[in-house]
């Protein structure tokens, strides 16, 4: 964003033009922007028409992000003690990480991160089209997977991105053998190092929840990183009749037993084509 707005301004005047004016669509943005620190990005946005969506996306999302330019030791003595103390164990485990740049281990992972997904009770991300991105693309935008091992096996897995100066968890994953050596705190202390080591100077834990995913914020609390949110969704649009039909839609879809129906045929599509059914 330059100090005016201007460029951002007339990128959104343009989409205007073409989707919500001579295609007829509502056109919706998410802004990359934090409600703290992007005042700008946000008065460009409603100066241009732009209003907060009022549909499935109306609760703007929050993460913590954790600062890469300390020193290493420094970073480490800024974890809470009951992180610090698990890494310090985990490390006591003779585990072997092992990382990757190929589609190999996403599919190597997959019954690891079936079997959590079962557990928890949540859809996660596709792992097969997960490895068609990764293999779309180019050497230095590649994802990073890593395993963490155990004399048995794989225990642990991590997949993380790293575009620009950021570089953001995307999926994690732990066996019940892993939960009970903190394998998971291994490798996620190994990827904020290898992203320190890239360059990158901020590391985006991938969003939190305290209040419907206490567990998980607990541990990336413990990271003692910056919590923030995000700019709302935006929408724009001639008319109010499409806006109104695409909310009520979403929020038909956004409904809890909606969301169960499509997780329920989404995991019965996995099992037929692994040929379980």
């Amino acid at each position: 964003l330059n100090g005016d707005g201007s460029c951002l301004r007339a990128m959104l005047e343009v989409l205007k033009d073409e989707y919500a004016h001579r295609r007829k669509l509502m056109l919706r943005i998410r802004p990359f922007g934090f409600e703290d620190t992007d005042g700008e990005m946000r008065s460009v946005l409603e100066g241009t028409g732009f209003l907060p969506t009022r549909g499935m996306f109306k609760d703007s999302k929050r993460t913590i992000l954790v600062d890469l330019r300390y020193p290493p030791e420094d970073m480490r003595r800024r974890l809470s003690k009951k992180w610090r103390n698990s890494l310090t164990n985990s490390e006591k485990e003779g585990l072997r990480i092992v990382e990757g740049f190929t589609d190999e281990p996403l599919f190597a992972v997959r019954p690891i991160y079936e079997a959590l997904m079962s557990q928890k009770n949540f859809e996660g991300w596709d792992l097969s089209e997960l490895a068609r991105i990764q293999n779309m693309l180019e050497a230095g935008q590649k994802m990073r997977i890593t395993t963490c091992e155990d004399g048995q096996g794989t225990i642990a897995a991590s997949v993380c991105s790293a575009l620009g100066d950021t570089a953001v968890g995307l999926i994690g994953m732990t066996s019940d053998a892993g939960r009970k050596k903190r394998a998971y705190y291994l490798l996620q202390w190994d990827e904020i190092l290898w992203a320190k080591q890239r360059g990158k100077t901020t590391y985006d834990l991938n969003g939190i929840n305290p209040e419907k995913n206490p567990t998980v914020y607990h541990f990336k609390s413990g990271l003692h990183g910056d919590e923030v949110r995000f700019l709302s969704v935006y929408d724009y649009c001639q008319g109010k009749v499409i806006p109104a039909l695409i909310i009520l839609a979403e929020r038909v879809l956004d409904s809890r037993m909606a969301r169960m129906l499509l997780g329920s045929i989404k995991r019965l599509r996995r099992r037929i084509l692994r040929g379980t059914v």
